[in-house]
This record gives C-alpha cells, structure tokens and sequence, in this order.
C-alpha cells in the first residue's frame, strides 16, 4: 500500500505541530508528502519529521516540501528494520532555524538511509544550527546530491558530525 499527502502548496499548506516537543510528521515506509511546510516542533526535542522502519524498506518520501521552525528537521531513527527516507526539492532556512538539521540514528543492525536531492538549506539567521548533519551509530547514510548548505556568518556551527561507530 502507498500513501500520498498532497498540500495545496507549501506556501497555502502549513501542518503546525501541538506541542513545541512534539513530532510534526511521522511517516512510514511506502509513504510521501508533498507540498507542505512542516512547523511548529520547536521546543527541547521536537522534530519536524521522524521516520522509524517498519520492515518494508521502501523509502518514506519528502517531496518539495519547506521546513519551518523545528528544533530537527529530520530524525531517521534505526532499529530493527531498516529506514529510508528521501528528501526531494525541499527548502531550509531564512528566517527558521534548527539546532540539528538531519539526524540519522541507529542502534539496531539494519541500515538507516538519509537521501538528500535537489534541497536548498542556506540564508541562516542567529543562532545557526549547532550541528547540520549528524550521523550516530553503525549501518547509518546520509547521501547528499545536487543540494547546497550554506553556512555564512556560522559561528561554532558544525556542517557534519558522525559519531558512535558511524563511518
């Protein structure tokens, strides 16, 4: 089975987390949203999109969506089955910020994928994220093509920081 959210746009489409803590979007394997901004996840672990595996290792799709205000992005968690999850022509920064940009996590044996194309992360302002792209624990990928993270005026920012037997 497949499921597709389809916004109006994401400049006409806003999905608002609750709860600052909280998870904006958790998406699943097999699944895409499309055309949406994904705001709101901006307290002490909020996140704008989380994707833990469920066994069918087929990729949870971000297509041309903008990233609002969240403290991260994106969380691609690992455990016992492998996770994917694709960003496609996706928009990052100017007035919102995040203290992690991608985070790609495993403690399981599978592997945890983090696909980037075609995304735009740049015109930060202060604070910048501390860390951009954070990789921890073995079997973990985060594979960046066609994309641009732009750091201007970053102090004390880190663009990639792997970590816990990631390679």
């Amino acid at each position: 089975s497949f499921i597709k959210i389809t916004g109006a746009g994401y400049l006409a489409t806003i999905i608002n987390c609750n709860t600052p803590t909280g998870k904006v979007i958790t998406g699943i394997d097999s699944a895409e949203i499309y055309g949406l901004t994904i705001n709101g996840a901006s307290g002490v672990g909020g996140t704008g999109v989380y994707l833990e595996g469920k066994g069918l290792n087929t990729p949870f799709i971000v297509n041309q969506c903008i990233f609002g205000n969240n403290t991260t992005l994106i969380h691609v968690y690992g455990n016992a089955y492998p996770a994917t999850c694709m960003l496609n022509a996706c928009l990052m920064g100017g007035a919102y910020n995040s203290s992690t940009g991608f985070f790609v996590d495993n403690i399981g044996g599978q592997t945890t994928t983090l696909l980037i194309y075609d995304c735009v992360l740049q015109d930060l302002v202060a604070p910048v994220p501390g860390t951009v792209a954070l990789v921890n624990g073995t079997n973990c990928l985060i594979s960046m093509s066609n994309s641009i993270i732009k750091l201007d005026n970053a102090n004390n920012s880190t663009a990639l920081t792997v970590r816990g037997g990631a390679e």
